[in-house]
């Protein structure tokens, strides 16, 4: 692009290009002719040297071949391989296998292969290596064969030579020769074009002035000048622009003064010339038209009023005046993008000093704008007579200037009526002196106020209206007018009102509802919540506010969350739904969830009601024992009426067997009637005991037994209950002891009958399960505030697998080895677990099979016993020791 530029600009650099053109192309061919001379003169003595060396070597090596000389040919080889580019000699036997190598190179199996047979060869290689080689060729043949029929020696080849000469450094040779004669080629360029340029500037010294005047002139410097240093061409070539310029400057100066003046020009130009066509337009016009400025030159002037095109069919000049004067009017131009511009349009005609037409100059001035300006204010004054709202034009003082309808519907003055008047007849006298005195404060700054106030209709009725006040500057920056624009905002007072009071009442019942209400936005962030929500989880209000879904629920709800959440989706809301939240304390709260998806403030929300369902689940496990328990009682009742009536059959029987034989038996001995009868006797007291047993059972059922606790020596019921067995106890030789670890008294808070009861039964079972020289000790002591009471015999025991059951009523143990056993009714540990129970205390069995049973009952002491004086002292109490002591 630079030279493209010097090329177009300077003459001097055109001729030094021809000439570096011709020169650099004569120079060029003689280097090439040189070259090529010189490259093909050297190759051919390469060829010719190798081929030489080849035909030599043959008679030289034919003798080696003929006596098998491997060291004289291998000495020939060497002296042979010294000469100047041979890098290899190679010597083959008849069968074509290679017999001697002197190479400097390394050579692959496949460059030591022959490639072909002949007298003579030369071929040019690549071999594997990368060497760039000439290879030349001879055969070994024997002298002494005979010659055939045509008289030509056919030899008989003993062997072929091959020669590898380098052509690498041939050609290094080459490229040396060439760069030298590059060098001297570029030396000869560069002296020639210096010559040349020096030469070429001293002809031509005057360009670069002349030039230099042309651009001034050319930029409208019409002062330019050429000196004339010189009278050949050039010389008299400087003095013609000199006299140009003088002639050019005079001639142009009144056109300038017009050109700038038709250039100022803010109003479209056109000048038309006779024929009709446009021959001057101005800047204004080309931009109000859209036009380039050779669009329009030449064109008939037509092309600018389609509205007049058939005017101009007649005369050139169509409607234009013929007199001198300039008209106004009101035409229409087309522009270049077919829109139609309104025109204040003025034209005079152009004659010169002997009267003749020059042409038409037509003065046009663009009135789109003052159209849109009036248009807009036609709209704008359409729009604000037909606005909703109320809007008033005010003075500097306040005083109405004009006003909307709306302004009459609003407050009852008609637009006449209020005219002339000041705003302040709408006063209501809501507000006071201070409300005012801001607001004028206000506007008067230049400030826009907007507000609320309470205003009076003609009639007196109030009305609440949002009004906006904008202050109007005129042209010198002075307010002189405020624009009110008035809303009536009585009705949506009213409506917030209401809705406060319906919000109020609704955040009331939210707040005190005793069900938990919460609203989550869809990432589960609680947004709010009431009280009964946060009791729940055991947590206030405040607490739970910013709390997530996930925070409140284990993670075991997580995909049955995700279910309800697309339920939700689907259908907008989910019912009864049951799972659990989180309490403070760690426990789970079981509830019960409802939830509805709601739109507020253009985001959904999900509003969930959560009822605690803890009690009635409560209920629920209650109701399901109470059911398991009911199921048990008719199980237990059915065991019951089939053990009592085998219990009450089988005695019965037997008495009533004892009785028919002792009617029968007339003539038997006193002796045999006395013990049908203590038999009778002695089934009659079991018979009495069980039914004792079965009623004590239903009132315990029932709750009818009375159990009237008071302070009871806890010594004395043992003794009782001792004295009663021992009778019992005697009839099996068996010893029962009392001991204790305390000195008594201990007093329990008890019914003495129920606990003589109570350590009866246990002693009597105690008896009736031990082997006769058996025995039974009564231990009792107090731990602290409970007096311990155990019973150890050393009986049959129970079986570890029963003793879960032994206090289940009816459940009676099998002894299968041992026939002492007696059967007994399987009511008598119910009964003493539940006399236990009903004072607080408790009752427990442990027992080893064939070792004993120790049975050991708990029961609370009367008031803060202190220890007894025995044990503070040593002294040994009324009733024995302090150590184990047998008190019996």
């Amino acid at each position: 692009m630079l030279i493209r530029k010097c090329f177009a600009q300077s003459l001097t650099y055109k001729l030094m290009a021809l000439f570096f053109a011709v020169f650099f192309c004569a120079v060029c061919g003689l280097t090439y002719f040189a070259y090529t001379s010189s490259r093909n003169a050297m190759f051919q003595e390469f060829k010719i040297r190798g081929r030489t060396l080849a035909k030599s070597i043959a008679p030289q090596a034919r003798t080696h071949y003929q006596e098998q000389d491997v060291e004289g040919l291998t000495s020939l080889l060497q002296s042979l391989g010294e000469g100047e580019d041979v890098v290899a000699i190679l010597a083959y036997r008849s069968s074509k296998v290679l017999w001697i190598e002197f190479s400097g190179i390394q050579l692959t199996p496949e460059d030591l292969t022959l490639p072909e047979l002949g007298d003579v060869w030369e071929r040019d290689l690549v071999l594997t290596k990368g060497y760039r080689v000439s290879a030349f060729g001879s055969v070994v043949t024997d002298s002494s064969t005979p010659a055939g029929k045509d008289g030509v020696v056919t030899a008989q080849p003993l062997g072929w030579v091959r020669i590898f000469l380098d052509r690498g450094a041939l050609e290094r040779r080459l490229g040396t020769l060439i760069n030298e004669t590059l060098a001297m080629s570029i030396l000869t360029l560069l002296l020639g074009g210096g010559l040349f340029i020096l030469l070429l500037r001293q002809s031509l010294h005057v360009i670069g002035p002349l030039t230099d005047a042309t651009k001034k002139v050319a930029e409208g410097d019409l002062h330019a000048t050429v000196p004339v240093s010189s009278n050949d061409e050039l010389g008299e070539l400087a003095k013609c622009f000199n006299s140009m310029t003088e002639q050019l400057l005079q001639t142009t100066v009144s056109k300038n003064y017009v050109d700038n003046i038709i250039r100022s020009m803010i109003d479209s130009l056109i000048v038309v010339k006779p024929d009709g066509t446009i021959g001057t337009v101005n800047r204004a016009t080309l931009q109000l038209l859209g036009y380039d400025e050779h669009e329009l030159l030449g064109q008939h002037i037509s092309m600018l009023f389609p509205q007049k095109k058939d005017a101009f069919s007649g005369h050139p000049y169509g409607d234009f005046s013929w007199n001198n004067t300039s008209d106004l009017g009101e035409v229409t131009y087309r522009t270049k993008n077919g829109r139609a511009i309104p025109i204040l349009f003025s034209e005079a005609i152009l004659r010169d000093e002997d009267g003749r037409i020059l042409g038409v100059a037509c003065v046009g001035k663009d009135m789109t704008k003052l159209r849109e300006a009036e248009e807009q204010l036609r709209i704008q004054g359409a729009a604000l007579e037909s606005a909703a709202n109320a809007v008033v034009i005010t003075d500097f003082e306040g005083r109405i200037t004009w006003a909307n309808p709306s302004f009459t519907r609003l407050t009852g003055y008609s637009l006449e009526e209020a005219i002339g008047r000041p705003m302040g007849i709408l006063k209501s006298g809501t507000h006071d002196d201070s409300f005012y005195r801001t607001l004028w404060q206000t506007i008067l700054s230049g400030s826009v106020w907007q507000g609320e106030l309470i205003n009076r209709k003609k009639d007196g009725t109030l009305f609440t209206e949002e009004q906006t006040i904008t202050p109007i500057r005129g042209q010198s920056g002075i307010i002189d007018y405020f624009i009110s624009i008035k809303q009536d905002i009585t009705a949506r007072k009213q409506i917030e009102k209401a809705l406060l009071a319906s919000e109020q009442y609704n955040r009331t019942l939210f707040e005190l509802s005793p069900i938990g209400l919460a609203l989550f936005d869809m990432d589960g962030t609680v947004v709010d919540c009431n009280e009964a929500y946060a009791a729940i989880v055991g947590l206030t209000r405040s607490d739970v506010l910013g709390m997530t879904y996930w925070e409140l629920t284990p993670n075991e709800y997580d995909e049955r969350a995700f279910k309800i959440m697309e339920v939700i989706t689907k259908t907008g809301s989910f019912r009864n739904y049951e799972k659990h939240y989180i309490h403070r304390d760690g426990h789970w709260v079981p509830v019960r969830v409802f939830g509805n998806l709601i739109e507020r403030d253009n985001r959904l929300y999900l509003c969930c009601s959560v009822e605690d369902i803890t009690d009635r689940r409560r209920s629920e496990e209650a109701l399901t024992a109470a059911n398991r328990k009911l199921t048990e009682l008719n199980e237990t009742r059915s065991e019951f009426f089939a053990n009592i009536s085998h219990e009450l059959r089988t005695p019965l029987t037997v008495i009533r067997g004892e009785a028919e034989v002792t009617i029968r038996g007339k003539d038997k001995p006193l002796s045999e009637y006395k013990a049908a009868l203590e038999r009778i006797v002695q089934l009659t007291a079991q018979v009495n005991q069980l039914v004792g047993d079965l009623l004590f059972i239903s009132r315990s059922e029932s709750g009818t037994i009375a159990i009237d606790k008071q302070p009871t020596p806890l010594l004395d019921i043992l003794l009782e209950v001792h004295q009663e067995a021992q009778v019992l106890a005697e009839k099996q030789r068996i010893t029962v002891t009392l001991t204790t670890r305390h000195a008594p008294p201990i007093m329990v808070h008890g019914d003495p009958q129920r606990l003589r009861q109570l350590f009866m039964i246990i002693i009597t079972n105690a008896i009736n399960y031990t082997k006769p020289e058996g025995t039974i000790t009564v231990h009792w002591e107090r731990d602290g505030k409970t007096a311990r009471v155990v019973v150890i015999d050393n009986g049959i025991g129970i079986p570890k697998e029963d003793l879960p059951y032994v206090f289940q009523r009816f459940y009676r143990v099998k002894q299968r080895h041992h026939t002492l056993a007696r059967s007994g009714s399987g009511l008598g540990l119910p009964i003493a677990k539940w006399i236990a129970e009903a004072h607080n205390g408790t009752i427990s069995i442990a027992s080893i099979p064939d070792r004993g049973t120790t049975v050991t009952v708990e029961l609370p002491l009367y008031g803060p016993q202190g220890p007894p004086t025995g044990t503070e002292d040593g002294h040994d109490s009324e009733y024995g020791t302090d150590h184990g002591a047998d008190v019996t």
